[in-house]
């Protein structure tokens, strides 16, 4: 009967946890600004979550981040809005130490983690803004019973943190209620509570807040990210010395505050102390040698408001020269430009900007006589030698926008009008995105991270110049494990400075070449080893070598389809028991021009005799009956598209493929190999995109056959 009676409680309990589901995702909706004509993407997302296998669903994209996607957002923005409008207090769940006695979840839709327990309360951290508020409401009394607590209080984390703790206590999840029944009052809500004896010092967060800030405010760092500063304290911070705080930090960060025993906030201040003495030692040696270093470096600060100041007089004509400069570097930054051209011409100085793969002109007429005194501002910032006007140079300088700095390399050269400077936007490592990020399928990621895991093997990635193959490279490089790898790269130029990975440039016009750098690279003891490019038969051999000897080797090739390296590599010399033995994965990208979404409408799918003359396969549009084109706006610059998107073909080599390399095979019969696996071609890939409105069918038809032409109208 008693038991009986449990499970009848327990029942009516798992049914009262579901309905929160609905309530919850509403919610979220609501702060997003879900409209009613969206509301299908949303019950899609709510159907996917599969009740009976919580896990999988806290595996997957978020809400939050499924919306930036469908809707092509950036989910940064979203996050960064959601803080600063819900005025949350966020905390990175990724700092905890979890006990191994299991972690007691509801089994929700959406994951509330339970981060502190203290006698009666629990601390939850979740990806739903305002969940302290819900928490509040009579329904949600059910989660007091679930964890056995009058009080819940509750934190926000970000959902990649969230499903980074949650792998790591999959193995000791416990989804089962706390056994017996409430007798106090339930009162949820007010200021969370965290334990610091379970959360370790970051010294990423430590950056901002130093020790020497916490030990003088009595205060711990367990957040710090999006202009929010999460802070653990024994009581509330006075007003005053919040707002003191925050001008220590020059109001970069809004505070937010947790509260913690005073036991525990003076070890975790003790732990930030030793941290950072164990490294000033070593910095203070450095401190000279730095110090030279930034007196020798000319760091170029532009300030926007003074850009929107317009004066028509000026001390002197540098001072203009300066201010043009500044203002074309900005616009650059702004408009995310990755290069930025001067050209001279007799008449006028032509500025232009490269944004998505397209050069455009800057609006305005600007006389030839001050293109030499831009040009030589330039190479003034870049250290280059003014007087030489017909020799190429090459340099880089640095500027300063707010608070974040952008780097650019410079090139000079002279043309028959004239000189001309090219100006790129060198990226760091903040803007390089994982695989999956770059659009690429899970069944390739899941390919990388075992030939990476792996003991040995070659990957190559081909495409034409301006494919994105050096993107996809640093992805690759920054999902290795550097401290456990020694992984080392040769580069011509280095685009991107990664931590702890040794990157060398070589110059094969120089006497450091490839071919040199891959004689001397086993001495280095290498785990993993990226060569920018194969351009000989002596770097082929060297990457034979080296991926067949227990290392793991990457590089590019120009090829139209990754079909078509193991030939490419025979060319080279390269024996076909070697590429058969060596060659792992070989991955061919392109570069798709997205539609602008302001502009972008539907038009009629072509007729099917129409579809078949232009080489598609009416079966890829199953279920399509129309298709979108950009109408060209002022927000696209009248192109009608906007941003871009990498498409991905990859030839996995199994044992078929490896028998067909070594009896040499052309591409075209290893391509049949991977239409009979299923495997969609780069023209496939791009005409399904069109068919779900991401570019137009005129841009997928650009990935027929070389040399054809397409028109649909």
């Amino acid at each position: 009967m008693n038991s009986h009676l449990a499970a009848t409680n327990g029942g009516r309990q798992f049914e009262s946890l579901q309905k929160l589901n609905h309530t919850l995702h509403f919610h979220l909706a609501r702060l997003l600004g879900v409209r009613e004509s969206e509301l299908g993407f949303l019950l899609d997302h709510i159907e996917s979550c599969d009740a009976s296998d919580p896990m999988a669903s806290w595996q997957t994209d978020s809400l939050i981040e499924r919306y930036s996607k469908n809707f092509d957002l950036d989910l940064g923005s979203i996050l960064s809005k959601l803080i600063r409008d819900g005025a949350l207090t966020p905390f990175d769940p990724t700092l905890l130490r979890f006990s191994p006695d299991g972690v007691r979840m509801p089994a929700l839709a959406v994951p509330l983690l339970p981060v502190a327990r203290n006698p009666g309360e629990v601390t939850i951290a979740s990806s739903i803004p305002g969940l302290d508020t819900l928490l509040q409401q009579p329904e949600f009394q059910v989660l007091n019973a679930f964890w056995g607590v009058p009080k819940l209080t509750a934190v926000w984390c970000e959902p990649d943190h969230l499903r980074q703790v949650l792998n790591q206590v999959a193995d000791t999840l416990d989804l089962t209620p706390a056994k017996g029944r409430l007798t106090t009052e339930i009162g949820n809500g007010g200021t969370p509570w965290v334990n610091l004896d379970e959360v370790s010092p970051s010294g990423k967060v430590n950056h901002w807040f130093s020790p020497t800030l916490q030990r003088r405010y009595g205060a711990c760092p367990v957040y710090c990210a999006r202009r929010r500063l999460t802070l653990a304290v024994e009581k509330l911070l006075q007003p005053n010395v919040k707002a003191e705080i925050e001008g220590a930090l020059r109001h970069r960060f809004t505070v937010q505050q947790v509260l913690a025993d005073g036991a525990a906030l003076e070890r975790f201040i003790t732990t930030s102390e030793s941290m950072a003495i164990s490294a000033s030692g070593i910095l203070r040696s450095m401190s000279a040698l730095d110090h030279a270093d930034r007196k020798n470096e000319r760091l170029e600060v532009i300030h926007a408001d003074s850009l929107q100041r317009s004066s028509h007089r000026y001390r002197n004509d540098e001072e203009a020269v300066i201010k043009f400069v500044h203002s074309i570097l900005y616009k650059g930054v702004e408009l995310g430009a990755s290069d930025i051209m001067f050209q001279e011409f007799p008449a006028q100085l032509r500025v232009r900007y490269k944004v998505d793969g397209d050069w455009f002109d800057q609006e305005g007429e600007f006389p030839g006589h001050i293109a030499k005194q831009v040009i030589s501002r330039i190479k003034v910032i870049s250290g280059l030698e003014i007087q030489y006007v017909r020799l190429p140079q090459d340099g880089t300088f640095p500027i300063k926008i707010g608070d974040q700095r952008y780097d650019f390399r410079v090139n000079t050269t002279y043309q028959a009008q004239g000189e001309q400077a090219v100006l790129r936007l060198q990226r760091d490592e903040r803007s390089v995105k994982s695989l999956s990020e770059l659009g690429m399928s899970s069944h390739y990621v899941d390919a990388i991270r075992d030939l990476m895991e792996g003991d040995h093997g070659l990957l190559i990635l081909c495409g034409p110049t301006g494919s994105g193959k050096t993107t996809t490279i640093y992805s690759i490089l920054r999902s290795v494990d550097a401290i456990k790898n020694n992984v080392l790269t040769a580069e011509s130029p280095i685009e991107v400075f990664l931590d702890d990975i040794s990157q060398t440039q070589v110059d094969d016009d120089g006497p450091y070449s490839f071919a040199m750098w891959a004689r001397g690279i086993l001495r280095q003891a290498p785990d993993v080893v990226m060569m920018g490019e194969i351009r000989d038969e002596e770097s082929v051999e060297a990457l034979m070598r080296l991926s067949s000897s227990g290392h793991r080797a990457i590089s590019t090739l120009h090829t139209n389809s990754a079909c078509e390296v193991p030939n490419r590599l025979f060319l080279f010399r390269a024996q076909p028991f070697m590429v058969a033995d060596s060659l792992k994965l070989a991955i061919s990208q392109r570069l798709v021009k997205k539609l602008c979404p302001r502009c972008a409408i539907e038009e009629p799918l072509p007729a099917e005799e129409r579809l078949v003359r232009l080489g598609i396969n009416p079966g890829w549009l199953d279920g399509v009956s129309s298709v979108r084109r950009g109408r060209k706006c002022d927000f696209c610059r009248k192109t009608g598209v906007s941003g871009r998107k990498a498409i991905f073909e990859a030839l996995i080599v199994d044992d078929e493929v490896k028998i067909a390399i070594q009896e040499r095979a052309p591409a075209l019969q290893l391509q049949r190999i991977l239409e009979r696996r299923g495997e969609a071609s780069l023209f496939e890939k791009a005409v399904r995109e069109a068919a779900a409105g991401v570019i137009s069918l005129e841009e997928a038809c650009k990935f027929r056959e070389v040399g054809s032409t397409v028109s649909l109208e």
